[in-house]
């Protein structure tokens, strides 16, 4: 019985130290990808330059229509 405990116990622990292991590294990466403080790509910046133009032509064209529509009030 105790040979038998032992061998459990040491085959448990062979597999869960590496496991452990794999874990804490990543729990490492996650938090400075977390709390590094990335620099926007060119592509990120150009994609956004483009939502904001979208976004002031809808804002004018929706400025226009509710001119238009004042006007004929």
């Amino acid at each position: 019985m105790p040979e038998e405990f032992i061998a459990v116990l040491v085959v448990g622990l062979m597999t869960l130290i590496p496991i452990t292991a794999m874990l804490l590294n990543h729990q490492r990466k996650m938090a400075e990808i977390i709390h590094r403080k990335a620099e926007p790509t060119p592509e990120l910046l150009e994609v956004l330059r483009h939502m904001q133009a979208q976004i002031d032509y809808q804002q004018a064209a929706l400025e226009d229509i509710k001119r238009k529509s004042l006007k004929e009030e």
